[in-house]
C-alpha cells in the first residue's frame, strides 16, 4: 500500500512539473508605433498601427486612423513562413505581410492589393 501511495504521489509531481514548464515558454508581446502608407510616387497616409503577438504565435494588427487603410487581421501561426532567425513573412486577404523582430522593436511592411506599400517601425511596449 505504501508504494502505491508513493507512485500516485509521484505521478501527481510529474505531472505538475510538466504542466508548469510549458507555460513558462509562452509570452506576449505587444508593438506599437506610426505606420505610413505610400505609393511610387508620393507619401499618402499616416495610421496608427498596434501589433500583438500572441503566446500562440499568432499575430494580430490593428491599424486605425480613419482612414481607406484602418483595418483589422489576425495571422495564425500556421500560415506565418520563417524566412529567417527573427523575420516571418504571410500572405492573407490579397496582402502579403512581413515581420522582422528585434529586441525592443520590430519592422512591418504590408504590400497592399493597389500597389501601395504600408510600413513602419513598431516600439515594443510590454
Amino acid at each position: 500500500m505504501k508504494n502505491f501511495i508513493k507512485i500516485i504521489t509521484l505521478s501527481i509531481y510529474i505531472v505538475f512539473v510538466f504542466s508548469c514548464g510549458n507555460n513558462v515558454t509562452k509570452t506576449t508581446s505587444r508593438y506599437e508605433g506610426a505606420v505610413s502608407t505610400s505609393s511610387n510616387t508620393k507619401d499618402l497616409i499616416a495610421n496608427k498601427c498596434i501589433l500583438i503577438y500572441d503566446e500562440y504565435g499568432s499575430i494580430e494588427i490593428t491599424i486605425e486612423g480613419g482612414t481607406q487603410y484602418d483595418s483589422y487581421i489576425k495571422i495564425e501561426n500556421s500560415e506565418l513562413i520563417q524566412t529567417s532567425n527573427d523575420s516571418y513573412h504571410a500572405s492573407k486577404n490579397n496582402k502579403r505581410y512581413s515581420f522582422t523582430f528585434y529586441n525592443t522593436y520590430m519592422k512591418l511592411t504590408i504590400e497592399n492589393n493597389d500597389n501601395t506599400t504600408t510600413e513602419g517601425t513598431l516600439s515594443k511596449v510590454n
